[in-house]
Parts: structure tokens; C-alpha cells; sequence
């Protein structure tokens, strides 16, 4: 019963810490407004009922504190799960079978017990979001008509020899509203590659038409570029 609990709760970590990169939203835009579309996931109900469960724990309100109830800490549970990984690998790779040793005293070390408790606490933090804010502006004084909708997007042009991929992006319906446009864009964190270099452009549509465009690159995010406060100056077509 005991080893049928624990494989069970190893289980459920493995999908807890799994689906903490689907919490964070990100946008996926094409060419025209019509077909802008957001895409937001969210955690299955069986790994939101996991963690309902695992923050309402007595002393779980904080992690930190949790964790040294538990005896443990942010380090050591990381730590914990690297050895039971490793272990669970190399018993995989000589045919034993890792499940057949969590009972066993000279089994598997660590084993899992109370860190293992911590380290569902961990992987059910809320992650921050992580975004691109800024505004979409031009120097001529012409009002936007009443349809006029602004498009920004985020894009890795890390490739000279390949299309720029799209990481994210904003509609703003502007209904009146006059430039600057403020925009904000949501990205994944765990997307951005250090290395790479990210943009922001934005398109300014009267109905179906395009009618402004920035012609500049504004570089963000990375290699000490802003993600607050970025103006883009957009020409009219």
C-alpha cells in the first residue's frame, strides 16, 4: 500500500512540475487582425485539484516556510530530484526497474518522503508573467478613424537566413483612442534563449488595409535590451 501511495505521489509530481510551463501565455499572430488569436493554456483539473490540495496544507501558505517545517530547502529539494532521477535512469537503463525498489531500504537514495511534499509546494507556485510593454506612436498629426486597429508583434530574428519566428503578439481595437497606443505582450520565459535576438514591430490597419508600418526593428528582452517603456514609430503607407 505504502509503495503504491508513493508511486503515486512521484506520479503526480512529475505532472505537477510538467505543467508549470503551460501557466505562463503567450500570443501567436498572423498578417491580419482578423486572425490574431491568443493563445492562453491552463492546467488540467487533475493537477489544479493536486496543488488546491498541496497549498492548503497546514503551514504551506508560504513556501519558504514549508519547506523549513519540512526540514528542507529550495536547494535541497532540487538536489533531491536530480539524484532520484538519476538513480531512476541508470536502474531503468540495467533492466531492474526503478518502481520496484521505492520501498526497498537499500533502494533508491534519496527516497521519497517529506521533501518530496516540498517540492510539489515548489512546482505550484504562481509563475509571474513576463512581458513586453510599451507604446505604438507616429510623428504626423492624423487621426486614427474609428476602426483603426494596432497590431505588435514579438518576434526571434536570430536567423539572417530564415523567417523571423513570432513569440507573441497584441491587437489593440483602438475605437477612437489616438497614439501614443499603449500595447503589452506576453511571452514564455522559458522560450527566450539568451543567445537570440528578439524585436517588437508593430502594423497599424484602417479596417483590412494596412496603412502604417514600423520600418525599425526595436530590439528587446535580451543582450541588456528594455522590455518597459519601448516606443515604436510607425510610417504611414
Amino acid at each position: 500500500m505504502m509503495k503504491k501511495f508513493w508511486m503515486i505521489v512521484v506520479g503526480v509530481a512529475a505532472l505537477v512540475a510538467l505543467s508549470v510551463g503551460a501557466l505562463s501565455p503567450h500570443a501567436a499572430v498572423a498578417e491580419t487582425p482578423q486572425l490574431l488569436a491568443d493563445a492562453h493554456e491552463e492546467m488540467s483539473a487533475s493537477n489544479a485539484e493536486v496543488c488546491a490540495i498541496v497549498t492548503s496544507m497546514p503551514g504551506a501558505e508560504d513556501t519558504d516556510e514549508f519547506l523549513a517545517l519540512l526540514d528542507t530547502s529550495r536547494e535541497a529539494v532540487v538536489a533531491d530530484l536530480e539524484a532520484m532521477r538519476s538513480n531512476m535512469m541508470q536502474y531503468e537503463a540495467e533492466g531492474y526497474g526503478w518502481q520496484n525498489i521505492i520501498d526497498s531500504p537499500d533502494g533508491l537514495a534519496p527516497q521519497p518522503g517529506a521533501w518530496l511534499l516540498g517540492a510539489l509546494r515548489m512546482a505550484c507556485e504562481p509563475q509571474p508573467a513576463a512581458v513586453v510593454t510599451g507604446t505604438v506612436t507616429y510623428r504626423q498629426r492624423i487621426a486614427l478613424p474609428p476602426d483603426a486597429t494596432v497590431v505588435v508583434t514579438l518576434e526571434d530574428v536570430s536567423l539572417a537566413d530564415a523567417p523571423s519566428k513570432v513569440m507573441g503578439g497584441d491587437m489593440i481595437r483602438t475605437a477612437g483612442l489616438q497614439v501614443p497606443i499603449p500595447f503589452s505582450i506576453a511571452y514564455d520565459p522559458a522560450e527566450i534563449i539568451p543567445q537570440h535576438r528578439y524585436v517588437v514591430r508593430a502594423k497599424i490597419f484602417y479596417g483590412e488595409d494596412l496603412s502604417w508600418t514600423s520600418t525599425t526593428a526595436y530590439p528587446v528582452i535580451t543582450q541588456d535590451s528594455p522590455t518597459t517603456d519601448v516606443e515604436i514609430m510607425v510610417q504611414q503607407i
